[in-house]
This record gives C-alpha cells, structure tokens and sequence, in this order.
C-alpha cells in the first residue's frame, strides 16, 4: 500500500500519559523527601536527648569524683602527701565514661610545699560526646584549739603554791582548782571548783571543758617531718650545754631544716639544762623530762611547739642568763643565728626563755622562776610550785580544809618562791596538731564549673 494513503493513527485515551508518569514521579518524591525529613527530625531529636543525658551523666560523674576526691580532708603532712601520689585519684572508666582527678597548689606549686597553701582539686568527666569539669579550691582553716585561748591548761586539775603568776592569758582546769600562798594576775577558770588564792582578776567557770590533744593527734605532723635520733646516739640521759638547731642536730644525725627531733626515750628520764633549742623535741616514751638550770628554748619554724612530751615535763629553772662564758658553750655558732647574728666568741648572754607550745601527754610542773612566751598544756595534772605528782594530793588538801599546802604556812606577809611571767596572745595561726577540726574550709563559693 501507498504509504501516503496510509490512514493516519489514533492515539488510545485509556493509555497512561507522560505527563502522569511525572506526576507520580514528583508525588513519590514529595514523599520520599517527608519521609525523609521526618527520620532526620527524629535523628535530631534523638541527638538532643542523647547529648542532654550525656551532659547530665558528665555532671554527675564529676560531682561524685570530687565529693570523694575530698574525702576526709586532712591538713597534714601525711593527707598531702597522699594527694601528691594521686591515691584515691587518677583516672577512673564506667563502661564508656570516665572520670580524672587531679590535684594541685597554687600555679601549680607541689600540694607538700606548704601546710599554709590552699589546695585545688580539679575533676574531670566524660560521658559520651559530653565533657563536664569541676574545679574546688581548699582553703586550709586556722582556727586555734580553744585550749589556746589560755596559757596555762590542765585536764585533771591545776594547782598553785607558793607561786607568783603575772600572764596575759587565764588558766583553764577541765577539773579542780586551788592555790595555797599564791597570787595568780590573771582570770581563773574551771569546771571545778576554785579554792584558796589570792586571784586578783577573779574567777568563773568554763562552759565546757577545753580539748587538749592526744600525744598522737599533737605529734602526727611532727612525726612525719622530723628526724628520728637514736636514743643510744645521745651517750647518755643529760643533754647539757647542747645546741640544738636545723643544722645542729643531736646525736650526730643528719639535720632538719625544720628543727624537729624525734627521740624515743625507751621509758628512760631526759634532763635538759645550760642548752639552747632552736628547733622541736619531740619525745617518746619518757619517763620524765627534767628542764633545768636555764635554757633558751625555741622553735625554728614560727609558731611551731617547742616541746611535744609523751610523759611528763618538770621545769625547774634558777632565773639565770643563759652565759656563754659561764657554760663555756657557744651557743650561736655559725649555722645557729640568735637575733641573725653568728660569731665563733663565748662572750654572749642569753635570757632564759621557752618560746612555742610546752605539751605533755602526762603531768606538767613549773616551778623556779621560768619565762614562759607561749603556752602549757598537760593531759594530765598541770602545777606551778608544786610537782605535777603532787597536784591531786594538794587538791586533796586544800579541799579537806588543810590550807597550808606544799609552801607554807598561810598569814604575815607571803613568800613567793616561784614566780612564772607569761606572755603570749592566742595564736592566729596555730601550728599542726593544735589546730580544730577540720582542718579545711570548702564553701560552695569555691567549687566552680570550668568552662572548656
């Protein structure tokens, strides 16, 4: 057939057009894309709660980690020592999170260099994408023992005979007190009962009865900083004419910057006498510590106790000047500065003094004429004039009505064979071991978020 006379095709209706391919085409794509973007609404929201748990979780993991990173805190040698070696510290993993603790001085100085220097404890956690920071600064606390605010502190009882006291801080007894031909110049108080006198600025009773140290609370810093000395080093029980200071230490050993002198006295009596201390004895098992003649006793470290006894402490000083030329002795040889000055004479004098805290875990006497600048504190009985074995038996007598007492009879004119003169303010920042607890103050102003 002749193709020109071919008739023409017609097109079928029914047939699905292009145009309709493209409608269904753009329909199923406007459903893929809200498809589509519901997922990725719903994956972001996913996010938003997994990243909001995960901060949650970081938050909670750092908290826990500086509330026991602070467990406990202790101002001492040994606590920070502790910190320094990141015990209890480091770094911690739960499942996939995890925790570090680190700790520090100011600017980053060693956490050991100073009991005075804050310490600041840093926590860090991750959880997830999360990461949370803590950072709490320790301020050490200063607050004295309220047996500081006193100058001379008994536990079992205090005592005066034939004693003439001139002290600008009051005596405390957690116990009885009694004073039989005596004149005390400063205020008394007691839980006990007060007899006898003469107090000339009163006394009153103490509200409750003042802490006093244990030998192991007021010796653990001591202990950990000191210098142990072999009591066979010291060739015998009398250190007399001795200098004693950082860098002359006794017994032979090698020095302590810091002065302190740990002997264990093996239940042996110790004598000091004509000796010049720049430093802290610390004693251990004594019997007796007899401290006689005259001396100059001192802490090398400001504020530190001169004196820490487990046992009993007899002072017995004659008033003397500390002489050099009398004792032979040169008591401030190079190394061993009195007033920064150092010479290689024996033509000084020194007045008798005794500087720092005096602690006895036992008994305590003051008897003679002793200057005290600082403070006395017994455990055990604490008398001036009278030994501290004899102060119960005194007590016993003044309060059975026998007045007489160890010095005396009473009336005429009074004979005061004991004079102490004590000076001393309450410490502003008591040394080690004397201090209340605890021993840190951590105020909410000072745990703070760090913002990375």
């Amino acid at each position: 057939m002749n193709p020109i006379c071919r008739r023409p095709r017609r097109y079928d209706r029914t047939r699905p057009r292009g145009a309709v391919y493209v409608a269904v085409l753009a329909t199923a794509a406007l459903a893929s894309v809200m498809i589509l973007a519901g997922l990725t609404a719903l994956t972001a929201g996913e996010r938003v709660r997994r990243t909001t748990e995960a901060s949650a979780r970081a938050r909670h993991l750092a908290s826990g980690a500086l509330q026991r990173a602070l467990t406990n805190p202790r101002n001492n040698a040994a606590w920070r020592d502790e910190l320094s070696k990141g015990v209890s510290l480091g770094t911690s993993a739960f499942g996939g999170d995890q925790t570090t603790v680190t700790v520090t001085g100011p600017g980053g100085a060693d956490v050991r260099a100073s009991l005075s220097d804050p310490i600041i404890v840093i926590a860090t956690a991750k959880a997830g994408a999360a990461n949370h920071t803590l950072r709490a600064t320790l301020t050490p606390r200063a607050f004295p023992l309220p047996a500081l605010a006193a100058g001379l502190v008994g536990n079992l009882g205090v005592a005066f005979d034939s004693a003439k006291v001139d002290a600008m801080l009051p005596v405390y007894s957690n116990a009885t007190m009694v004073a039989t031909v005596s004149l005390i110049d400063t205020p008394v108080q007691s839980i006990g009962s007060r007899s006898g006198g003469t107090y000339n600025q009163g006394t009153s009773a103490l509200a409750s009865p003042v802490e006093l140290p244990t030998f192991a609370k007021a010796a653990e810093h001591y202990l950990q900083v000191g210098t142990v000395v072999p009591w066979a080093s010291l060739g015998g029980s009398n250190l007399d004419r001795r200098v004693i200071g950082p860098s002359h230490p006794p017994g032979g050993v090698t020095g302590n910057t810091q002065g302190v002198y740990v002997i264990d006295c093996q239940g042996n009596n110790l004598t000091l006498r004509r000796s010049r201390l720049s430093g802290t004895l610390v004693l251990r098992n004594v019997g007796l510590l007899t401290v006689s003649n005259t001396v100059l006793l001192e802490p090398a470290v400001e504020g530190f106790p001169v004196l820490i006894v487990e046992g009993s402490i007899d002072i017995n000083l004659d008033g003397s000047a500390l002489s050099e030329s009398g004792q032979g002795t040169n008591y401030n040889p190079v190394g061993m500065p009195y007033l920064n000055s150092t010479d290689a004479d024996t033509t000084d004098t020194y007045l008798a003094n005794i500087a720092g805290i005096v602690y006895a875990s036992g008994n305590l006497s003051i008897r003679g004429s002793v200057s005290l600048r600082g403070w006395a504190l017994a455990r055990g009985y604490l008398g001036v004039g009278v030994l501290g074995d004899s102060v119960a038996a005194l007590i016993s007598d003044v309060l059975g009505g026998n007045l007489l007492g160890l010095g005396g009879v009473l009336g005429g004119t009074p004979t005061y064979t004991n004079a102490l003169t004590h000076r001393a303010d309450r410490p502003s920042q008591p040394p080690p071991g004397f201090r209340q607890s605890p021993e840190f103050e951590i105020r909410d102003a000072h745990v703070v978020q760090v913002v990375e």
